[in-house]
């Protein structure tokens, strides 16, 4: 793939990924991130080698190529059903983030809040920059309060507010948990966007194309994997035994 068409559809590599070491394989985290932003690459760059090779293959006729450059494409969304189940695993460390942050202001007392509920000023601009003197202050209880007026309060918080606050408050509180949060969101970020440039340029790229398989007997999953008839899959079985590999469900 030329670099200048690369560039435009990804961009470069993240400067985070510079330092992250896939070799050993990659779980989750960073090391995910990093190894999905180059698979969804990957799958763009090979797509078009393989375009070029078939483009070239002069014993091809027109038909076989779109054919064969269909199968490709067909290839390819298989591959990209990889990579967004990796985007899903790390939405899923994100949410799981969330869910167990605890700050180190200790549990909320529902008691003591539902004290200062009465106190707090009926505006919603003026109970934004209270919060921000109690996280300041290490008043936390104030802060716990805030975040948790019932909604008869005229000066409560709609959710946006609220989310920008608890990460100022995570920023004071605990700046290490804030640096994590920010890591799974620029991870999660990166691999979301080259899977959306990779599924656009492998959708570009088939469009239009005929059915690779509309004239073998043979149909597609719903996960994009080729179901063969019986005799296709003793004949994979058969090229398998002679040294071949192939990809059959």
């Amino acid at each position: 793939m030329d670099e200048v068409v690369r560039q435009s559809l990804f961009g470069r590599e993240p400067e985070w990924m510079r330092e992250i070491d896939v070799s050993a394989g990659a779980s989750g985290g960073r090391q995910l991130g990093k190894a999905a932003w180059h698979q969804a690459v990957r799958v763009a760059e090979e797509l078009d080698a393989k375009g070029r090779e078939i483009a070239t293959t002069s014993e091809l006729s027109d038909v076989g190529k779109q054919k064969l450059l269909s199968r490709a494409v067909r290839d390819a969304g298989v591959t990209l059903g990889k990579v967004r189940t990796h985007a899903d695993k790390l939405r899923s460390e994100l949410t799981d983030f969330h869910a167990t942050y605890r700050s180190n202001g200790g549990e909320p007392n529902d008691v003591v809040s539902a004290a200062i509920w009465p106190k707090l000023p009926p505006d919603n601009v003026k109970v934004q920059i209270l919060y921000r003197d109690a996280i300041q202050a290490g008043d936390w209880r104030t802060a716990d309060a805030i975040e948790s007026i019932p909604m008869v309060f005229e000066g409560r918080l709609v959710i946006d507010e609220l989310d920008e606050l608890r990460r100022e408050r995570m920023g004071v509180d605990n700046p290490e948990s804030l640096a994590a949060l920010e890591a799974r969101e620029e991870s999660l970020a990166a691999v979301e966007i080259a899977l959306a440039a990779s599924s656009e340029y492998v959708g570009d790229v088939g469009k239009d194309l005929p059915d690779p398989d509309a004239d073998d007997g043979s149909t597609v999953g719903g996960d994009g994997l080729l179901l063969l008839t019986p005799s296709q899959f003793e004949e994979a079985l058969g090229a398998e035994t002679q040294g071949s590999s192939s990809a059959v469900r």
